[in-house]
């Protein structure tokens, strides 16, 4: 393993503890209040919004998946993850745009040019 990608794991892994606690914080009152309208209102739903608020967070422990750098990378789910974004921006900031490529063809086909050696007597 290269420090680069040692560098990037840590990255994101600060990243997703970010998430992580951001989730933690929404989902404390969030359940004590979905607990409390329950307990006001019962049977008025046929699912408690306690135990919607419980699916949730799972749902989005699993979007985090916060320890996916140790883990085995080959089980992939069909759910999105936090990883599935961070790839999709790296493909799309180190993917080159056809603008560039010709920019960068038309540079190289300059110096192609310039290094051709003239025959003997001719100038510039």
């Amino acid at each position: 393993m290269g420090r680069s990608s040692l560098l990037r794991d840590v990255i994101v892994f600060q990243g997703k503890l970010l998430l992580d606690a951001f989730k933690d914080i929404l989902l404390g009152p969030a359940s004590l209040i979905a607990a409390l309208v329950d307990l006001l209102r019962p049977g008025s739903r046929s699912e408690p919004l306690f135990y919607k608020m419980l699916a949730y967070g799972k749902t989005a422990e699993r979007t985090i998946d916060l320890f996916r750098a140790v883990g085995d990378r080959s089980q992939e789910t069909s759910q999105w993850t936090v990883d599935d974004m961070i790839e999709q921006v790296e493909t799309s900031l180190t993917r080159k745009t056809p603008a560039s490529s010709a920019r960068q063809s038309d540079t190289s086909g300059e110096r192609e040019r310039s290094n051709v050696t003239k025959p003997h007597g001719e100038d510039e």
